[in-house]
């Protein structure tokens, strides 16, 4: 299952951080740009309380890429991920006549769910991972660089 799932993996994995290189290379140019900081202040204070911009301005990089990252991209990608590999791991086998053929070897059925389960909380973990490590990295170089 493992090596079923890690082409899909890797994908939504260079996906995520593909867009997050994304963000980073474009962060530079729009904390200095005067329109970004004009409409940051015009932002509802409701905004604010949720910690989306940094006292009424998103020039810092934590709360540019918490708004921009993880506010729409990152949980609509890890819902689509989670739900089509829970689709394939279950749903999917059993259509295709593949999870009959796992009952009937000699392994239980807890043993079955539970490697199911291990491989789509690997992916997760993965990709979480990978965030947060590409997040880092930018972070570093954009401190590095200016």
């Amino acid at each position: 299952m493992f090596k079923r799932q890690s082409k899909k993996t890797i994908s939504y994995a260079l996906g995520l951080t593909l867009y997050n290189l994304l963000l980073i290379g474009v962060f530079p140019t729009l904390s200095q740009s005067k329109g970004m900081a004009k409409l940051s202040e015009n932002l509802p204070k409701l905004a604010r309380v949720f910690r989306i911009t940094s006292d009424g301005t998103l020039s810092r990089f934590e709360s540019f890429v918490s708004s921009q990252c993880f506010g729409q991209v990152w949980m609509l990608v890890m819902g689509i991920y989670t739900i089509s590999t829970a689709n394939e791991l279950v749903a999917q086998l059993v259509s295709e006549g593949g999870m009959a053929y796992l009952l009937s070897s000699p392994v239980g059925r807890l043993d079955v769910l539970s490697t199911q389960v291990t491989v789509m909380i690997s992916g997760l973990v993965l990709m979480m991972l990978l965030t947060e490590l590409g997040i880092w990295g930018g972070e570093t170089l954009c401190n590095l660089s200016g």
